[in-house]
């Protein structure tokens, strides 16, 4: 048995059976020149995959660690069988790959170890994926930054998550412990990732190494966009105080982005005293020089006044 394998390979899962073998057959086609460790952590699956872990476990005992919970906690990678499979990963390096995502590089481990060997002042590093949906066929990236940085801080990634899971690998050893309201959020590894970005340099690779996949059961693609941006909120609260407070300035600039597009959200859906609310938070976090916000705030108290001023504006374009 592997006891400290150089990279922890972390994959939670629930109900993947259309998609597990396919995951954890793309981790076993690494080619490396170090020992790594595949961690499957199954919520109580109800489909028939924990057969197939333990198959896979079986067959490769040196290579495998399945732990299977008796009873369905909710399976996001802060809950508790999830984060305490991740607390147990003891080599120098992690990276996490969900159980319906899959790696498309046998390189991909190799690649990712030698950039943060030879960069040791950086605490992660990832790489482009593609999006595919169901069927296979690919879909926009929802996280696409054009002419991604070589280098990002913590500060970028409070702004907005620019990483896919499945392509991030990271120093392990970097949380000491886990806080509470890690194991609540439903919202995915970003805060995971803020957390270790909060040690040093996050580096890209431009390279696309890793199969994204949305569907119907995807814990987070398939959630209300509503209940996306309220989590996000929560999350970034919790990270401020996490942070001590170091980062303000850039949380609030982000919640203002947030509550701005949860009154848009609001607008559309003819929520109209809800979208108040939310943009009148949107401004207090980012202040009045928010002009999306500014012309929404407007929109929603003062039409009449918006009206004109709109129309006064076109009346200057046609001079």
């Amino acid at each position: 048995m592997i006891t400290t394998p150089l990279v922890d390979v972390f994959m939670p899962t629930y109900n993947h059976e259309p998609y597990l073998a396919q995951a954890i057959e793309s981790v076993l086609a690494q080619k490396t020149n170090f020992e790594y460790r595949l961690n499957i952590a199954d919520d109580c699956s109800t489909d028939g995959i924990q057969a197939l872990i333990k198959q896979y476990a079986q067959q490769y005992a040196d290579r495998i660690r399945a732990t299977i919970s008796p009873h369905h906690l909710g399976v996001v990678h802060q809950d508790r069988v999830s984060t305490r499979v991740l607390q147990s990963c003891t080599g120098k390096y992690v990276a996490i790959l969900e159980g319906d995502d899959y790696w498309t590089d046998p390189d991909k481990l190799q690649k990712q170890v030698d950039f943060l060997e030879s960069h040791p002042d950086f605490a992660i590093c990832f790489h482009d994926v593609k999006t595919v949906n169901e069927q296979g066929d690919e879909l926009p990236d929802p996280w696409f930054v054009p002419h991604q940085k070589q280098i990002s801080t913590i500060e970028d990634l409070l702004a907005g998550n620019f990483m896919h899971t499945c392509s991030v690998m990271f120093r392990g050893g970097l949380i000491k412990e886990f806080p509470d309201w890690y194991r609540t959020l439903r919202i995915g590894a970003w805060p995971l990732h803020v957390m270790n970005a909060h040690h040093v340099k996050i580096g890209y690779l431009d390279e696309v190494m890793a199969v994204y996949r949305v569907h119907q059961s995807s814990l987070w693609s398939s959630r209300d966009r509503l209940d996306q941006i309220t989590e996000t909120v929560q999350a970034l609260d919790h990270l401020d105080a996490y942070l001590g407070f170091k980062y303000r300035k850039n949380i609030k600039a982000s919640k203002g982005r947030r509550f701005l597009e949860l009154a848009e959200t609001y607008y559309l859906r003819g929520r109209l005293s809800e979208a108040r609310v939310a943009v009148m938070k949107s401004l207090r976090c980012s202040g009045f020089r928010n002009w999306p916000a500014v012309n929404l705030y407007l929109r929603l108290r003062a039409p009449d006044l918006y009206a004109r001023l709109l129309t006064l504006k076109n009346l200057r374009s046609i001079k």
